[in-house]
């Protein structure tokens, strides 16, 4: 099983086995569609033949490319970022990250943009991949515990795993006129905020609003009807969008609690409460079938 190459705030390994098991095998359903793709952990852990992976944020999808076209050259980009690194580096390397946008006349200005999007995305505040109104990267510099580090096999492995992904920079509703019937859907939007909690739903210049969550829920409506796969995860306050007015009775919500790190002090870092938002029947798969995929 491949695993994700990059951290990402709202990442599914904490709850990747409650997923899986909400899964069928891949002989019963077409391809994969998952338009929030963000690590990629589902789709990692599922490597399926025929995918189409996209999210909103193409510099995201920019990095997933790279892997997908060129490991060999990002694993060398890669190397020669983390070789030398400082807080007064990363400061350096975020405002190239930024300046890269609209250079034009630099002849590889994907594979290097893709190159310092690891880096930064190992070196910054936990992670996190957030803009500002211009689109530029604003997280701060993270001090972490370890250096960062190239992780080759780690790219090799997700390199061959893409080579049957079609990737797309897109909003989520693009993929209403190309999904099938008997394809599968894994919605992962960013969450209904957290009682308490900062809200990060920042991942491009045009933060997701309240608005697209009941897009995405009507959207998964009209898919349900083409008798499309559906699974989708979101905070437990997204519940009062699945209720029995809103959605068909072929949708069942399974509460679940997954470990979060978003908060800057680790005393608050507590279980979260989440849902599973499936039409797929049976909900729950036996253990052998997760264990298979797991392994």
């Amino acid at each position: 099983m491949a695993t994700p190459i990059l951290k990402w705030a709202g990442g599914k390994r904490q709850m990747l086995d409650k997923i899986l098991e909400r899964i069928p095998s891949e002989t019963k359903y077409n391809r994969y569609f998952e338009p929030f793709v963000g690590g990629g952990a589902v789709f990692f852990a599922l490597e399926p033949t025929e995918a189409h992976i996209s999210d909103v944020n193409d510099r995201l999808i920019n990095f997933y490319t790279q892997v997908q076209q060129r490991p060999e050259e990002l694993i060398g980009v890669i190397g020669e970022l983390v070789h030398k690194h400082s807080e007064e580096l990363y400061y350096q390397r975020r405002e190239e990250f930024n300046n890269l946008r609209d250079n034009k006349e630099y002849s590889d200005r994907m594979l290097r943009e893709a190159g310092l999007f690891y880096y930064l995305n190992q070196t910054c505040f936990n992670g996190l991949y957030r803009e500002n109104e211009l689109g530029d990267f604003n997280v701060p510099y993270g001090r972490q515990k370890t250096s960062p580090s190239v992780e080759p096999n780690r790219i090799r492995r997700a390199h061959k795993v893409l080579q049957s992904a079609t990737l797309e920079s897109n909003d989520f509703m693009h993929i209403e006129s190309i999904v099938e019937e008997n394809d599968l859907v894994y919605f992962d939007p960013p969450y209904q905020k957290l009682s308490g909690a900062p809200s990060f739903n920042k991942y491009n210049k045009k933060a997701y609003e309240s608005e697209e969550q009941d897009d995405l829920r009507n959207l998964a409506v009209r898919l349900d009807k083409k008798g499309v796969n559906l699974l989708i995860t979101n905070s437990g306050l997204a519940r009062s969008l699945y209720t029995d007015e809103k959605v068909p009775e072929s949708f069942r919500v399974v509460d679940v609690t997954a470990e979060r790190a978003i908060n800057s002090d680790s005393a608050h870092r507590t279980g979260a409460s989440e849902i599973i938002v499936t039409n797929i029947s049976p909900f729950e798969l036996n253990e052998e079938n997760i264990q298979d995929i797991l392994n």
